[in-house]
């Protein structure tokens, strides 16, 4: 039995320290400083992770993200508190507890597995079922069509891509 409320759902990003290479998921949203030179770091990529098990749809299994980096099917979370600094408590990947407010190393105080959702969503645009964030709260770019659903909530825009899609698609048939 855990001590604290963890969400049934998180973004795992993986990201890249400019200053020495290092590279390490990441909890998105929390601690982003370089464990070894302590410097930000840069999300290249992220993933959708669940706390319960029976949430991954069965028989899919893609964990390799476009930018060919090979995301763990399973990784251990941690809910992590600092002595120093005031509020300084977060959601952490369990070997990295530096502050973001402090830079000092805080204590993993609770710990939950979490699975690699292989859910996928479809594109409003041109169908395609390989999408894996909700459009509606995605940075994510179709790779079919290539919408950018950063502009998933003008709806002009999206109607606009949609009738030029299907437009385009007419004149290739």
């Amino acid at each position: 039995m855990t001590k604290h409320k963890f969400p049934e759902e998180i973004y795992i990003a993986y990201a890249v320290c400019r200053n020495c290479n290092n590279n390490e998921f990441i909890v998105d949203g929390q601690t982003q400083i370089c464990n070894n030179c302590k410097e930000l770091l840069f999300r290249t990529d992220e993933r959708i992770y669940v706390l319960n098990k029976k949430d991954i749809q069965q028989g899919k299994k893609d964990i390799l993200s476009k930018n060919e980096i090979v995301f763990p099917e399973k990784i251990l979370v941690g809910y992590a508190t600092c002595s120093t600094a005031a509020n300084g408590e977060e959601v952490v990947i369990k070997d990295q507890v530096i502050c973001q407010q402090c830079e000092e190393q805080m204590v993993i105080e609770d710990t939950a597995m979490y699975f690699y959702s292989n859910k996928t969503y479809k594109c409003p645009i041109c169908g395609y079922e390989g999408l894996y964030f909700p459009p509606d709260n995605s940075y994510e770019t179709c790779p079919n069509c290539e919408f950018d659903f950063t502009s998933y909530n003008d709806e002009g825009a999206i109607n606009e891509y949609k009738e030029k899609w299907d437009k385009k698609q007419n004149e290739q048939n």
